[in-house]
């Protein structure tokens, strides 16, 4: 960037500024201009209205106030449109008042023998230069709106490290919270299932728990846990229990010592239900023949029913059947009766009662 000396205000411009103070109306930069002329001793920078050798210009960016009538302004030099390279001796300000006024040279300056050299635009060159204005009371001070605007590889650099960072802090972020999920995942995730003697050992993110489902222990209180073999063998061995006697205590009797002459009482659970059975060997079944039949134990309300049924080995003449009557709570008659021939059965019975 060229050495420039202290920008001087045109007359041009200092009228500009009395002018918008006396019309209260905006005074508007409107452009930055470089060049490559030259001052020659006789020339009164202040009577100058435009650049000896204009080469390149663009727009205002940007006006800063900093207070006490001065102000900043802000332009981005580029050599975009530039097709042969220069020495930037020249540096012109551009300005008018009010929106219809006449654009005019506001300020400038000549860096003589300090101006450096700019490349064309096949290699890109752009500087942010920023330039301050005493502007005292002028009614405002605005920008061009429609100058063309140009952002400087600085710029660049800087959003791009501002975005860069933030883009980091964000991965880091993303990072950090993509491991604490993959902590919490493995943390609570099962991986691993084996067999233990009261239940099974589960792993979670390296820590291993058993999970009880049984119990050997008489004396644990879990409820919802399943008894071992072991344990269930140990109970039933420390029952000493006399089930025939605890049987007869709720009524339980029963004799099956004579096959002709048997009984089972079931007791108060089965509401004293009595079987009993018996069988009259060989008997003579002619008509009307009867055999007074005794049970072997009597009922203790009442008999319900007997059933009776003939025995042989083989089929007999005649129609052979046999009946029962005459039925109280400690027996019956029993009727055997034929139709053609006599014959001799056993007659079997079963009786039922309470």
């Amino acid at each position: 960037m060229s050495n420039y000396n202290k920008i001087v205000t045109t007359l041009a411009g200092s009228n500009m500024l009395v002018e918008s103070i006396n019309q209260k109306k905006p005074l508007i930069f409107t452009r930055v201009a470089l060049g490559e002329g030259t001052l020659l001793e006789h020339d009164d920078v202040e009577l100058l209205t435009d650049l000896k050798h204009k080469i390149c210009e663009n727009g205002v960016e940007s006006i800063k106030k900093k207070g006490n009538g001065e102000i900043d302004v802000v332009a981005t030099i580029s050599n975009a449109n530039v097709s042969t390279g220069f020495y930037a001796r020249e540096l012109g300000v551009f300005a008018k008042v009010g929106e219809d006024g006449i654009e005019k040279l506001f300020a400038y300056t000549n860096a003589g023998a300090q101006a450096s050299y700019t490349v064309a635009g096949t290699s890109l060159d752009e500087k942010l230069i920023t330039i301050t204005f005493y502007v005292g009371n002028a009614e405002n001070v605005t920008i061009n709106l429609n100058s063309q605007m140009y952002i400087t590889k600085d710029n660049i650099e800087a959003i791009k490290s501002n975005i860069d960072g933030k883009v980091q802090a964000f991965t880091s972020d993303v990072e950090s919270k993509i491991r604490a999920f993959k902590e919490e995942v493995h943390r609570t995730s099962v991986t691993e299932v084996t067999k233990a003697d009261e239940g099974i050992n589960v792993t979670k993110g390296g820590a291993t728990e058993l999970l009880k489902l049984f119990t050997s222990d008489k004396a644990d209180s879990n409820t919802a846990l399943a008894p071992t073999l072991s344990l269930v063998k140990a109970l039933i061995g420390d029952i000493n229990v006399d089930v025939t006697s605890l049987l007869q205590s709720k009524g339980v009797r029963y004799d099956f010592s004579n096959e002709n002459a048997w009984y089972l009482c079931l007791g108060e659970a089965f509401g004293g239900l009595i079987i009993q059975g018996g069988k009259n060997y060989n008997a003579y079944v002619w008509d009307n023949q009867k055999y007074p039949i005794t049970f072997p134990t009597a009922f203790i309300s009442k008999c319900v029913s007997v059933m009776l049924t003939l025995g042989s080995e083989s089929a007999k003449a005649g129609a052979n059947v046999c009946y029962c009557g005459s039925i109280t709570k400690t027996g019956f008659i029993m009727v055997a009766d034929s139709s053609h021939d006599t014959a001799y059965h056993d007659i079997y019975y079963l009786a039922f009662g309470i």
